[in-house]
């Protein structure tokens, strides 16, 4: 409901409200019989009455200006769902532009990955050669080191020391 939608049914509600209040009132002080085609209209002037009708009209004024003073604080609470409604869609648009920028951004690099994708089959390659290579010497060490372990031990039972 949009705010004027909802300022004039306020404002309807109110004046059927006001006009109901006024018909019950000229009811009790007026009455009205009817002869065939004739009517008479009698007013009532009783002071008690009169007074009771005062007092009636001001609790209807003060009811009035509460539902006055309601309606200003939905205007508030509604201006301020309404900004915040404003916030989030700007929130919105904004995100979607940077998901679009980013976007963008991931296309322009798919090129770029591609190709580095493409050279890391020969580099894993060559770095799976060079791993046997390593494990190869590491053998060929391990067994150099035994054999000097033994060639010492030869020479310790040949010299006795």
């Amino acid at each position: 409901m949009s705010r004027i939608q909802a300022v004039l049914s306020a404002g309807a509600i109110t004046g059927i409200v006001l006009l109901a209040i006024i018909f019950i009132n000229l009811r009790d002080k007026v009455s009205i019989t009817w002869n065939g085609s004739e009517s008479t209209a009698e007013t009532v002037s009783d002071p008690a009455y009169v007074e009771a009708l005062q007092g009636r009209q001001e609790q209807l004024n003060q009811a009035a200006n509460a539902m006055t003073g309601r309606q200003e604080e939905f205007q508030v609470q509604l201006d301020a769902a309404n900004q915040t409604r404003a916030d989030l869609e700007k929130a919105i648009a904004d995100q979607k532009a940077q998901n679009a920028a980013d976007v963008q951004t991931i296309e322009e690099l798919g090129p770029q990955i591609a190709a580095a994708n493409a050279a890391l089959g020969p580099l894993q390659s060559s770095a799976a050669a060079l791993q046997q290579q390593e494990a190869s010497y590491a053998a060929q060490i391990e067994a150099a080191n035994a054999r000097i372990l033994d060639l010492r031990n030869q020479v310790t039972a040949i010299t006795g020391q």
